[in-house]
């Protein structure tokens, strides 16, 4: 399939880009002190995640003409109770895709976004796990605080990748958070996302297609750690659940 002209490209990215930041920035603007003030509480942290939600994984998909996502598998999700969600990663529209689920979790994220003054004020006030990949320390606390948010019955969601996929297919998982999950006893969930890679492929500011762009998010049946015989086995068989799902 021949890439379109750049212009063209530029003009699509450049509006997904001003509306994901536009709704960010409104959102914080306008809800922030409500953040601070309920903070005694909101304990688990929930208003600025599902306020998040609600504006990435809801009103951006409906806003804006060139992309919208559909769910399924939702009956998949715990209904109580912790859980780790293993979603697959090929952009960083796998974000808002997965807030697309609507439901209460903490993400782990990488620590470089906690340099961006503004999305770094509203992570923290969320509770989001931040890590840094190359330091054994940072991946040492990060897993501990995995731990923590389980351990008080709250959802995690981690791309047990580690880094965005470069060719579409998914890479080796990561055991760290497959062994806080087996420590723990919280099921896993693979989450299977398909169509980001169009609107924001990785090490890319550009699509590289034309719109519209569908993107799909499908919840999988949970993996159940004590059914398997160690962490290693448990992220194997997600990773085989991820794969099948996408092709």
């Amino acid at each position: 399939m021949t890439s379109p002209p750049r212009w063209q490209r530029l003009a699509w990215s450049t509006g997904g880009w001003l509306t994901m930041a536009g709704l960010a920035g409104a959102c914080i603007g306008t809800t922030y002190p409500a953040f601070r003030l309920l903070r005694p509480l909101d304990r688990d942290r929930n208003l600025p995640h599902r306020t998040a939600g609600k504006a990435w994984g809801t009103v951006a998909f409906r806003a804006a003409p060139w992309w919208s996502v559909q769910v399924r598998g939702r009956e998949h999700l715990p209904r109580s109770g912790a859980y780790l969600l293993c979603p697959n990663h090929q952009s960083f529209m796998d974000v808002p895709a997965i807030y697309a689920l609507d439901t209460s979790f903490k993400w782990v994220l990488d620590r470089r976004f906690m340099r961006v003054p503004v999305f770094a004020a509203w992570m923290k006030a969320a509770g989001y796990v931040a890590v840094d990949p190359t330091d054994p320390t940072s991946v040492r606390r990060m897993l501990e605080d995995v731990e923590a948010w389980l351990g008080r019955e709250m959802p995690v969601a981690v791309f047990p990748e580690g880094t965005r996929s470069r060719d579409g297919r998914v890479g080796p998982l990561r055991r760290g958070p497959f062994r806080v999950a087996a420590a723990v006893g919280a099921p896993v969930v693979p989450v299977a996302i398909r169509g980001t890679r169009e609107i924001l492929p990785p090490k890319r500011l550009l699509c590289e297609t034309a719109p519209p762009w569908p993107v799909e998010v499908e919840v999988l049946p949970a993996l159940d750690p004590a059914a398997f015989a160690s962490p290693l086995a448990l992220s194997k068989a997600c990773r085989r659940a991820l794969v099948a799902a996408l092709g």
